[in-house]
């Protein structure tokens, strides 16, 4: 029992954006130092332990049964198109059935050069119209600490993930600087590198490339960022399994829980 009040302590400092009451905490250790028996009918809120094998895993006593907690979710962070960037107006704009798609804005590319309504056209869209995000172009880097030089190598997923990280936080009614240093954890799922591409396009793309490039465009760093500017110190993954990724990252975490 010593030796699982010491790893208690060791979790104590285990954080995310999830509900993590000593309750929680208690049950995320015996979920992974535990090893789970058969219920008979006994009181499953107390669990006697027995060192098991060589390691320190513990093994339940026979007839006992962890329960685990639900996984809560606390805060939540996001930008939809339609204008929707908080979840009240998400939820709003569903509830109200809007459609949040709309014609190619003229400042992303200019949608007559490679719009045709023919779907055998090699090298065209047969559509005009799409879910457009607003002002990706206005990013404070100097909120989150990025010098201005790095910012323009950002890819701009990096930078949504850091607003809606900060608002998530917030949401959840958390202290930025009381998570820095702890384990909190960063997932995400992530798919196509855009900016990545655009930078590598072009005979010319070798002489682009400048000292903040790697960090600014490749898939790790949409988690790897996150946990750099606000100092978390736990697990720090990006998931690519194209359109089920962010599912994946959430079960993922999920699994370490």
């Amino acid at each position: 029992m010593q030796e699982n009040r010491a790893l208690s302590m060791r979790f104590k400092k285990t954080q995310a954006l999830f509900d993590n009451s000593s309750a929680i905490e208690r049950e995320n250790l015996r979920i992974k130092y535990l090893r789970r028996t058969a219920v008979t009918g006994k009181d499953e809120s107390t669990h006697s332990a027995t060192p098991y094998s060589r390691t320190n895993e513990f093994q339940v006593s026979r007839g006992e049964s962890p329960v685990r907690e639900p996984l809560a979710i606390i805060g939540i962070g996001c930008h939809f198109p339609g204008g929707a960037t908080s979840p009240q107006a998400f939820w709003e704009l569903i509830r109200s059935g809007t459609d949040a798609t709309r014609e190619v804005p003229s400042d992303r590319w200019n949608v007559h050069k490679f719009y045709d309504p023919d779907p055998k056209k090699s090298g065209k869209m047969i559509t005009f119209r799409g879910g457009y995000l607003e002002r990706l172009d206005q990013f404070d880097a100097q909120f989150f600490g990025i010098a201005p030089r790095e910012a323009m190598w950002l890819d701009p997923q990096q930078r949504l993930l850091l607003q809606v990280t900060w608002e998530a936080l917030e949401d959840a009614g958390q202290v930025v600087e009381k998570l820095a240093g702890t384990d909190t954890s960063v997932f995400i799922g992530g798919f196509t590198l855009d900016y990545q591409i655009l930078q590598n396009y072009g005979v010319l793309s070798r002489y682009e490339l400048q000292t903040n490039s790697a960090t600014g465009m490749m898939m790790a760093m949409l988690a790897n960022r996150i946990s750099y500017v606000f100092g978390f110190q736990g697990p720090s993954m990006a998931v690519d399994t194209a359109c089920s990724g962010s599912l994946v990252a959430v079960y993922k975490r999920i699994e370490l829980w």
